[in-house]
């Protein structure tokens, strides 16, 4: 018997519908790699009264590191605290098993601080009558 399948465009996505989606697509990964079950690395600078001020999101799967997103409030921009959370995360990748980092950012954000430490652009991106690209970054861990 056939089934009759329908796509939808929807608006908003429930948390559980990107569950199973996430949950199918890792099923599928695993049984085709050795993928370890992926792992949220998070590092946030805090002051005194509990604020947010900056911090990272990652994921580490198998010996990859994906950095998602580094922001910094302006206030404590050019101060180290990047580069504190870059090397952070790294060091964390790399006692999970990582030996690679990679990340991607647009050209009006970071490319330069990320090319500092020590990432290399794989590739570059730009939407035809977009003003800014996006360049992919990686770097060897040790």
């Amino acid at each position: 018997m056939a089934n009759n399948y329908t796509i939808a465009l929807e608006e908003l996505s429930t948390k559980e519908d990107i569950d199973q989606i996430e949950a199918g697509l890792t099923r599928y990964n695993r049984s085709k790699s050795n993928l370890s079950q992926p792992q949220d690395l998070s590092l946030l600078i805090r002051d005194s009264a509990d604020k947010i001020w900056g911090g990272l999101f990652g994921i580490t799967s198998g010996k990859r590191l994906y950095v998602d997103m580094l922001w910094l409030d302006q206030t404590i921009r050019h101060q180290g605290y990047g580069s504190k959370l870059m090397h952070m995360a790294e060091q964390e990748a790399i006692a999970r098993g990582c030996t690679l980092a990679y990340l991607d950012t647009a050209s009006f954000q970071a490319p330069e601080f990320y090319r500092k430490m020590g990432y290399e652009i794989f590739g570059e991106i730009q939407a035809p009558g977009e003003e800014f690209s996006i360049s992919y970054f990686c770097k060897v861990l040790d």
